[in-house]
Parts: C-alpha cells; sequence; structure tokens
C-alpha cells in the first residue's frame, strides 16, 4: 500500500463510521418512539398551531408578524396596510383535517382581525371534532411597539362537549440596533414578542380545552449579503397549565425577497409533534395584489410526518406617489425689529396624499446652504417616553396623520433666537407619508432687511408768498436721505384739512437734495393760502418706514403778511417752565400794535400777549392763562396779529401746539403661564403684550427683561408705539438661557413725545425647571436650591422646587439620574468637594422622599472643578453654587 493513500483511507474509514452511527441512532429513535406510539392529539395540535410559514421554522412566530400569526400573538397584524386573507390546512396521510381562516382588516383605529380554526380527528385521543374562533384587534402605540387583544372561543367534542372561553394578549417591540450596517454578520431587525392566552375552560373532560398559554420570543437577522439574508427565531412557551416549557427554535433564510428556506426544531417534545420541521415559501407581487405560498413538514412522534400548507393572499394598492405639497408666504421681505411692520414671514402650506401623513419639516438655510432655523414634527418626536397615562389613551385614539400647521410663522431669528443677519435665505418644505414616500423639497427665498430708509427735513423760512413780486415766491426744502437705489419714496404738501396738494414720486436713486414749492398743486393751480406740512416718506419692501414731517409752512399771497412759530409741538409742565414764540412781520414800517392770541380747541381765548412796536424777536409765555392758571392737558392754538397804519390788519394762520403733562398709562401681560424653553416643544415660547396709550403720542419704549440678580437679561426697545405682541424664547442677546426654578421679571418704559415717562411694575415671569438635550444627554441645571450656610440642610424654596424636579424626572423612567453637588471658589478645595458631596446626597435623598426610584438615581459631589461661569462676580458665583441633574440611559457613559 502506498503510503500516500493513508490520509485518504482514513477519512473514508472516518465517513463510513459516521454514516453507520447515524443510521442507528435513527434507528433507535424510531424505535423508541414507535414503541410509544399513542392516538392523535387535537389538543396539541391547536396549541401548536398552523401557520406553515411558522411550522416550518419549528412553529416559531411569537416576535414575527402576519395575518397567518394572528392566534398566535394579537398583535402580528399591527404592521398591516392592506387587506390580508390567510388560509392555511394541514394532514397526515388524510388521518385529520386541521384548517385555519384569518382575516386582517385595517382602519384608522388600528387593524382588526378574526380567525377560525377547525380540528378533525376521528382516532384523537382527546378531541375528535373542535371549533376555535378568536377575534380582536391591534395597533402600533409607538413607531416599535404593537399591542394586540383578542377574545378565543372554543367548542369541541371527546366523549361529551368541552367549552373554553377566553382572552389573548400580546405586543410585538421592534428595536434599531445595528441599523447602519448593511451587509455581513451582525444583528438585523431584532424583534420581541410576548403572548398570554389566559381563559376558563369547562366541561367533563376540562383538561382537554385548556388553551391557557404563554409564549415570549424574540427574532433577528445575523447574515446580510446581496440578495439574501439568514434569520434566527426562538420562542419559549409554557403549556399544561404552566407544567411543561417546549423551547421552539428556527432559522429562515430570504433569498431575492421571493423565496424562503426554513428548518426548525422544538425540545422537549411537549407537543408530541415538531421535535424537526422544515419548509419553503414563495411570495408573488403584481400590482395591488400579493401572494404567498408555504409549506412544511412537520416530524410527528410515530415517524410520520404532518403536512401544512398556507396561502396567504393581500390586496391593496399600495400608495407609492410622495404627497402633494405647496407652500406660499405673506412677505417676501421681512424686518424683525419689534415695529409691529412685517416682523415675520407667515407660510402657508397645502397637503394632500392618499395615505396618512407621518412627519414634516421646514428648513431655512441662509447662502451658503448652512441649517438656520428647523421646524418640524413627525412621530418619531413624541414617542421617547408612553406614560400609563399615554399607553391606555393610545389603545382608542384613531391613528390620524399628523398635523401640518396651515401656517407657519418664521421671526427671523435663528435656532438659538438670535435675529439673522440681513441677506437673502431659503426655505425648504418636505412631507413624508406613513410608507415613507417623501415630497419633492418646496422651496423659495425670503429676504432679511433690518436696516431701513431715513430721512430728515429742514427750512430756513417758513413762510413764503409766491405773489409774483420775486421775494419769497417758492420755498424751498433740504432733503436729507439715507436709501436704497430701489426704494420708492413719496412726498407731498398737506393742507390742514389733511389733503395731498401737491405729490412727488421718486426711487431711492433720484431722491433730490431740495424740495422747492412755488404754491402750486398737481394741475399747475394756484393752491389756497393756508398752512400746510410738507411730508417725505418711504418704506422699504421690507416695511421698514421712514418719514419726516416739517409742519407748520405758511403760504399767503398777501403783500404785508404775518408768521409765527413755536419752540415745540408738545409741552409738559413737567418737562420745561415755558414755551418760546417767533414772531415774523413781512415788514415793521407804519406798525402800530401786534398781539399773541391763544385759544383752545373750542376758539375761547386763554391768553392774550400784546405789545407796541418794534415787534420783539422772541416771546416767552409761562404756559399759564390770563389768570395765571395751569393749562389742562390738551390741544390749544397760537396767532399771531398786527395792525397798520394804513389800517392793513395782517395775521398768521392758527398754529396748534399740544399741552401734554400726564405720563403714558402703560400696561403689561404675558402667555403662558408656565414657560420653559427647554426645545421640547412645550411652551417652549413666551408672549408679552404691552399696552401703551398716550394723547401726545410715544416717542420711545424699552421692554426690559430682569434676571433673579436683578440686572437687564434681555431688552426690546423701538420708536412709536410697541408691537401688541412681543415673543421671547428665554435667551439673551448672548443667547444665555434662562435658568432653571427662578423667577425672571419684565417692565415696560415708554417716554410720550411731551418728554413725559412712565414705567410698569415689574411682574414676575416664573420659569420652569428645563430639561436640555446636551452632548452627554439631557441635563438640568438648578442654582436656586437653599441650603443652611457651610451645610447640606436643604431651606426655604429647596423643597417645592425639589418637588417640581421629581415630577419632571419622574416623566423619564427610561433615564437613569446622577445628582452633581458643584460650588463657587470661595473656601478651600477640599472642604468645597466634601460639600458639594453631602449636598448632592441630601438632594438625592429628598427624591427618594418624593417617589422618584432609588435604583435610578446616584450622586457625586463636583466642587469647584467645573464652574458653569467665570468666578469674577457675585452673580457668577450664585449660578455656579448649583445642582445639576444628569440624565442617562444605560448603555450611556455620564460625562
Amino acid at each position: 500500500m502506498n503510503t500516500s493513500d493513508e490520509p485518504y483511507l482514513f477519512i473514508e474509514k472516518m465517513k463510513k463510521r459516521l454514516v453507520y452511527t447515524l443510521s442507528l441512532a435513527l434507528f433507535l429513535f424510531a424505535f423508541q418512539n414507535s414503541a410509544s406510539a399513542v392516538r392523535d392529539s387535537g389538543r396539541n395540535l391547536l396549541l401548536l398551531g398552523n401557520a406553515a410559514s411558522s411550522l416550518g421554522r419549528g412553529g416559531t412566530g411569537v416576535s414575527s408578524e402576519g395575518v397567518d400569526l394572528f392566534y398566535i400573538n394579537p398583535a402580528s397584524i399591527a404592521g398591516m396596510d392592506s387587506i390580508g386573507l390567510s388560509l392555511q390546512y394541514g394532514t397526515i396521510e388524510g388521518r385529520y383535517h386541521n384548517p385555519d381562516l384569518s382575516l386582517a382588516v385595517p382602519t384608522s383605529y388600528g387593524v382588526f382581525g378574526a380567525s377560525m380554526r377547525m380540528i378533525y380527528v376521528p382516532s384523537g385521543e382527546d378531541l375528535e371534532r373542535a371549533y376555535a374562533m378568536s377575534l380582536g384587534g391591534s395597533k402600533f402605540l409607538t413607531s416599535r411597539l404593537a399591542v394586540g387583544s383578542a377574545v378565543n372561543l372554543f367548542y369541541g367534542e371527546h366523549q361529551s362537549e368541552l367549552y373554553y372561553a377566553g382572552v389573548a394578549i400580546g405586543c410585538l417591540y421592534r428595536t434599531e440596533f445595528m441599523k447602519e450596517m448593511k451587509r455581513g454578520f451582525g444583528i438585523y431587525k431584532p424583534s420581541f414578542g410576548f403572548s398570554l392566552n389566559a381563559g376558563w375552560p369547562s366541561g367533563d373532560d376540562e383538561e382537554y380545552a385548556d388553551f391557557n398559554q404563554l409564549s415570549l420570543g424574540y427574532s433577528l437577522f445575523f447574515l446580510r449579503g446581496k440578495g439574501y439574508s439568514v434569520g434566527f427565531f426562538n420562542d419559549l412557551s409554557a403549556i399544561n397549565r404552566y407544567n411543561d416549557f417546549p423551547v421552539r427554535f428556527g432559522l429562515e433564510a430570504e433569498i431575492g425577497n421571493r423565496y424562503s428556506i426554513r428548518a426548525g426544531l422544538i425540545y422537549p417534545h411537549s407537543y408530541g409533534y415538531g421535535s424537526y420541521t422544515a419548509g419553503l415559501g414563495y411570495r408573488l407581487q403584481a400590482g395591488g395584489l400579493e401572494m404567498s405560498a408555504n409549506y412544511s413538514l412537520i416530524h410527528h412522534r410515530d415517524v410520520r410526518y404532518l403536512h401544512y400548507l398556507g396561502i396567504i393572499v393581500m390586496y391593496g394598492v399600495l400608495d407609492r406617489e410622495p404627497p402633494v405639497t405647496s407652500i406660499g408666504v405673506s412677505e417676501r421681505y421681512i424686518s424683525p425689529n419689534y415695529d409691529g411692520k412685517q416682523d415675520f414671514v407667515v407660510f402657508r402650506t397645502d397637503i394632500t396624499d392618499d395615505s396618512r401623513i407621518k412627519g414634516w419639516k421646514l428648513q431655512i438655510l441662509d447662502y451658503e446652504k448652512r441649517l438656520i432655523r428647523e421646524f418640524r414634527f413627525s412621530e418619531r418626536d413624541v414617542e421617547e417616553d408612553l406614560s400609563v397615562g399615554d399607553f391606555f389613551m393610545r389603545l382608542w385614539q384613531k391613528k390620524e396623520s399628523v398635523v401640518v400647521p396651515e401656517l407657519l410663522l418664521w421671526d427671523g431669528t435663528d435656532a438659538r433666537g438670535r435675529i439673522v443677519s440681513d441677506g437673502i435665505y431659503q426655505y425648504s418644505f418636505i412631507v413624508w407619508d406613513e410608507r415613507d414616500n417623501i415630497s419633492p423639497a418646496r422651496s423659495g427665498y425670503v429676504f432679511v432687511d433690518t436696516t431701513g430708509p431715513r430721512v430728515d427735513l429742514k427750512a430756513d423760512d417758513l413762510l413764503f408768498s409766491p405773489n409774483g413780486d420775486n421775494r419769497k415766491d417758492t420755498i424751498a426744502i433740504a432733503v436729507d436721505a439715507v436709501t436704497s437705489p430701489g426704494d420708492v419714496w413719496h412726498a407731498a404738501f398737506i393742507n390742514n384739512e389733511g389733503a395731498r396738494v401737491r405729490t412727488y414720486r421718486w426711487l431711492g436713486s433720484n431722491v433730490p437734495k431740495f424740495i422747492v414749492w412755488d404754491g402750486t398743486d398737481d394741475r399747475g393751480q394756484s393752491a389756497p393760502e393756508g398752512l400746510y406740512s410738507c411730508i417725505v416718506e418711504s418704506t422699504d419692501r421690507a416695511g421698514n418706514r421712514a418719514e419726516k414731517i416739517l409742519r407748520r409752512i405758511s403760504l399767503t399771497r398777501q403783500y404785508e403778511v404775518a408768521d409765527i412759530d413755536a419752540s415745540v409741538d408738545y409741552f409738559s409742565y413737567g418737562k420745561a417752565g415755558e414755551i418760546r414764540f417767533f414772531p415774523s412781520l413781512s415788514k415793521q414800517e407804519g406798525l402800530t400794535q401786534w398781539s399773541i392770541r391763544i385759544e383752545d380747541a373750542d376758539g375761547d381765548a386763554v391768553k392774550e400777549i400784546r405789545g407796541a412796536p418794534p415787534m420783539p424777536r422772541v416771546v416767552n409765555w409761562k404756559v399759564a392763562d390770563s389768570e395765571g392758571m395751569r393749562l389742562r392737558d390738551g390741544r390749544y392754538f397760537y396767532q399771531l396779529r398786527a395792525l397798520f397804519m394804513s389800517g392793513n390788519a395782517p395775521s398768521s394762520f392758527r398754529k396748534g401746539i399740544l399741552v401734554d403733562s400726564t405720563p403714558p398709562e402703560l400696561s403689561l401681560d404675558y402667555s403662558p403661564r408656565s414657560f420653559s424653553p427647554d426645545g421640547d416643544g412645550k411652551n417652549d415660547m413666551i408672549t408679552i403684550y404691552p399696552g401703551v396709550e398716550d394723547i401726545s403720542g410715544i416717542r420711545e419704549w424699552y421692554l426690559l427683561i430682569y434676571s433673579p440678580w436683578g440686572d437687564i437679561f434681555k431688552s426690546f426697545s423701538g420708536r412709536g408705539l410697541p408691537a401688541g405682541e412681543i415673543n421671547w424664547d428665554g435667551r439673551n442677546h448672548e443667547n444665555e438661557l434662562v435658568e432653571s426654578a427662578v423667577d425672571y421679571s419684565v417692565e415696560l418704559f415708554a417716554t410720550d413725545n411731551a418728554g413725559n415717562a412712565s414705567k410698569t411694575r415689574r411682574i414676575k415671569i416664573p420659569i420652569d425647571i428645563l430639561v436640555m438635550a446636551t452632548e452627554g444627554g439631557l441635563a438640568i441645571r438648578i442654582s436656586n436650591i437653599e441650603f443652611a450656610f457651610n451645610s447640606a440642610e436643604l431651606k426655604g424654596e429647596a423643597f417645592s422646587i425639589l418637588d417640581r424636579a421629581s415630577q419632571i424626572l419622574n416623566r423619564y423612567r427610561n433615564y437613569r439620574v446622577m445628582v452633581e453637588g458643584h460650588t463657587d471658589d470661595i473656601g478651600e478645595d477640599e472642604f468645597n468637594l466634601r460639600l458639594s458631596e453631602r449636598r448632592a446626597k441630601a438632594v438625592m435623598d429628598y427624591l427618594i422622599e418624593s417617589g422618584v426610584d432609588a435604583e435610578r438615581l446616584s450622586f457625586r459631589g463636583m466642587g469647584e472643578t467645573e464652574p458653569y461661569l467665570p468666578n469674577v462676580n457675585d452673580e457668577n458665583r450664585i449660578r455656579n453654587r448649583r445642582v445639576e441633574f444628569l440624565l442617562f440611559k444605560e448603555d450611556e457613559n455620564v460625562r
């Protein structure tokens, strides 16, 4: 023999021994089973189930989805979006018949399911003929968690009649573990399932009608390649009054999303069937019809085999079209400067789709395509924590589309609440439905412009007489305008009745240096004598307005004319002591007397100042009546009159002045009362309502928001009346956010045109406890938990603050909580470290007393090692003496 053949002969010899060994084992196994062969058990067949797809992989299915698995787990149909019909049939060489018919119908309230099963076993040891029915439904409460329930009814015959009535509850939970991997070995699409059948059997042999069963299971795919994937399934059940615990194992390979190959086993053999199984599947889809056929072969305990065939039909034209969307804007140009004019843009949306809307997103991008602001909502955004109340509420809630607001407002701020720079901004709007059809982005542009035009007017003399004597036949008004070339400007001369007599229009590139008026109207005819005003105004495309009015222009065609002007338009006794008049006559020769008459709004004389020539250039008036008494607030008129030796008696036009010594009437309010700007979509914005009333109008106003330490945290200001609503996101101009659990305050200050000023009392704005998203997870920072001096003893408002903190922490039951104590830099480092640790423990102990699970809590002291702000002043030190709560999941690291 050639020595080179020895390895080959050795391998052949081992092969033969292996074949002999397996053959002997199979013979002994068959002999053992045939020796113990008994009659068929219809009850065990009903417990095992008759879905061909499930039986092919060892009867596993509690963590799977499908209409044919409804009787195994009522939550299995939760994800169906089309009508499903399942017909299953099993037999052993015609010895028994086991058909099943299942139906699932999706609705907006969930998916309703029904299953009708029958078994006929002429030689059955426990059941000869039986009927089982399940009726119920299921739905996904979140994108991952599905729950279902059903009512089970049973009627069977053995030597007497048997009955069973009960309920089934089940759930499915999907995960996204290793979602980023696409191919190779890994853990893909892991799913967990639970099902419980509980009820009451009755009859002479009630144990034959005992279908109570508890099942737990999971499934996952562990290998994925191009066009194929391989999955593992594992269920554990408790049957026979929870005395037997069969474990089921299954493998399934999917090829090309069309073919399936299955294998499985059950151990121990509590059912008497399925010690090993195998199966095949084929799926076909055409239009709105999807069909699958499944075959399974199940080993029988007397070395025969059960054959099961299943047909599943799904009908429903799936929506493959994206939502049809449109979006329009109220303004193309905005100026977010709180003047009440084009401060924001309103987006108007319109969406139609054949499926339920699942989410939407509106993004604001700058010219470099960087994200500036995002508005969004999707089902996933609200699913992180599902409280007990939410759970039961969603069980009965109708499954409706996510609400896409018809109106969305952008106020020109970025994600941190800061007003963006002037420029062009793009908006992009997309919507997706429950089938993940995503609409094309609808986009456009919005222009932000907070720099408005400005103008000033001046004239050397406000009296002119266009009578052709070449003396003051025109008036020249100097115009100083700051404008963009595209701004549109308007100017006009307005008479005392408010009518525009002469009008002008220019573009910003053509605004003249002077407006020269010759006293004619727009038709070229002479304007009537009287008192006029000149107005120059412009409103740019963003709503920024510039306006200047030059009043008390006197137009007369007399040869002897009189005019007068005053030093102010508005007068307040608290701000000025007198008014100066500036009288003017065309000549003084022949003047015999002059007078200045002051009248009230009814035309009654209040005061008359008389004099002899020469007429002075300035006349002072103490703003008192003829008896020396102060005037009441209101409008008054003054007029210059003169008398010449020739008998001519020229007089000026009546000009007005407003006496206002009363400060503005101010009011202040806000909503909502609970303010928590932590980005959770609830009460993140507060609206402040300033109210102002004054007869002379408002010159300027300030809305000041103070921190708990008395400094100005945020301010709004403007000229003229403030907008009726001012929104605030809780941040200051440096983008610092308000502190948790403290009171800020707001105050309104305004000055009217007469110089009177007033302010409101400061009203408190309580800040709720803020749960902020950070790079390391969620965090709560509170700086005003009071402790006794150099002690860990809680005092004052600490208890109410921690009561609120415990309520909020109990909303996040899936998170562990690290309580951190921090101090400022005053004192020894070691003392501060120990003090912060004791204080953190004291807070943790109080939270436990308030109902927070102690297993979730831990604590540590940080001393002065991590100041929130530099320890450079008392305020910063106060804010550094704080307690922080770090919220993290089990698999996350705490910073």
